[in-house]
């Protein structure tokens, strides 16, 4: 059985300060003029795709900080390192709080860490009383 339960979007953000030094990119080629923060578990996690409205664009950044956790890279963002890019549910506090803003938001960003959240279990007559609890926390907590 699957259950779709959320879904997980890509934001790309800097501290106040950086963009104040830097500026504000408006297009994501300007990404190539920035130091960007990206995840490190390939060799090609610094390429980064885009869309917006029917345009497709990918660009490849560059930075002096690569690093595979995300509180890592938001730590460096939060530190004026340069513009990272993470899953929504990372930056949301810091969103609020105003500790970083978004940057390019009216473009998606397209990567392996986006997408539906689903549950995935056997379907069962008699499923476990734990198994059924975490599925319906889950799917109240969650739902889209």
């Amino acid at each position: 059985m699957l259950k779709k339960i959320g879904k997980v979007n890509l934001t790309l953000c800097a501290s106040p300060n950086y963009i104040a030094k830097r500026g504000m990119p408006i297009h994501p080629r300007d990404l190539k003029l920035h130091d960007c923060l990206y995840l490190a578990e390939t060799n090609i996690d610094h390429i980064w795709d885009f869309d917006k409205n029917g345009e497709q664009i990918t660009v490849a950044v560059s930075g002096r900080y690569a690093v595979n956790h995300s509180q890592m890279r938001l730590n460096g963002v939060k530190d004026d390192l340069g513009i990272g890019i993470f899953p929504d549910f990372v930056i949301k506090h810091d969103l609020v709080a105003g500790k970083v803003i978004k940057v390019l938001p009216d473009w998606t960003i397209r990567g392996n860490y986006h997408g539906d959240i689903a549950l995935q279990y056997a379907q069962s007559k008699f499923m476990p009383a734990r198994i059924r609890a975490v599925i319906d926390y889950f799917t109240a907590h969650l739902t889209l």
